[in-house]
């Protein structure tokens, strides 16, 4: 059988391709893969002796030049907030109501902590989840006078029955946290400075507080306030610090809960 044949519409004689060079003809040996992504160039320079055209690579780590050195980044402490233009104005009553709500339930937990000695610190957790309701939001400044409503309102029955140190580390730190933790997202502040005064601030509102136990509950003169007070400085840097590393990134993670939670209440 010959290997040619007459085409019946042009005349001319076209050759049988055979099915194995067919195939290799085909996409599925790679040829139009490698010619996009610039293989077929690099393989043909290799054959000539040619040197290759060095490219650069960029990764999302900022590796660069084939992944050999990492990119230098410069150092940065904050940013300017990126502006929101389309960002939904809410109303006056609406802040008003978020942060009443926010307060309500603020001074209810740490009225519940006081009465219930050992439910406190858990008071002071619940009382700052609650400031994050209108952080939800990015009402800063309904965040402040929350704050201050509920502290005022904490301290007026402390002040009346006479415990009213039991708030500090609520004044110091846990009333004021949430609220740093949303200013250091706004202006991009470099997390690991952030985390480095947020550690000195918690450490000093538990130094505050120790001192304020042993003045005014009277244990000064105990056995064992005076064996911990000789080491407290080093457990509240060690252990305090600590702490904070791990509450603070649990703080994000529930501030991103309340954002969901509250947008699904108010789009």
């Amino acid at each position: 059988m010959d290997e040619k044949h007459n085409g019946k519409n042009g005349g001319e004689e076209r050759p049988l391709v055979p099915e194995d060079e067919k195939a290799q003809n085909t996409p599925a040996y790679g040829a139009n893969n490698a010619e996009e992504g610039g293989e077929k160039r690099d393989c043909a320079q290799e054959q000539s002796g040619g040197a290759q055209e060095p490219r650069e690579l960029k990764d999302d780590y900022g590796f660069s030049g084939g992944g050999a050195e990492p990119a230098k980044r410069k150092f940065v402490l904050w940013q300017k907030p990126v502006e929101q233009k389309n960002r939904r104005r809410y109303s006056r009553s609406f802040q008003i109501a978020l942060s009443g709500i926010s307060c309500a339930i603020a001074v209810a937990a740490l009225m519940l902590g006081y009465y219930v000695y050992w439910i406190l610190a858990t008071a002071y957790i619940v009382a700052q989840v609650a400031l994050m309701v209108p952080l939800s939001k990015q009402f800063y400044v309904m965040d402040v006078l929350a704050y201050i409503a509920t502290v005022v309102l904490a301290l007026l029955v402390g002040g009346l029955v006479g415990r009213w140190w039991e708030f500090i580390p609520f004044v110091m730190f846990f009333g004021l946290h949430p609220l740093a933790n949303s200013l250091q997202l706004k202006y991009r502040v470099n997390r690991w400075v952030a985390l480095a005064v947020k550690m000195v601030w918690f450490d000093a509102m538990l130094f505050v507080m120790y001192y304020a136990l042993g003045s005014f509950m009277g244990l000064d003169s105990s056995t064992f306030w005076q064996t911990i007070n000789d080491y407290v400085w080093i457990i509240i840097l060690v252990a305090g610090s600590l702490f904070l590393w791990l509450y603070d990134y649990v703080m994000f993670k529930v501030q991103i809960w309340i954002n969901m939670l509250v947008y699904r209440i108010k789009k």
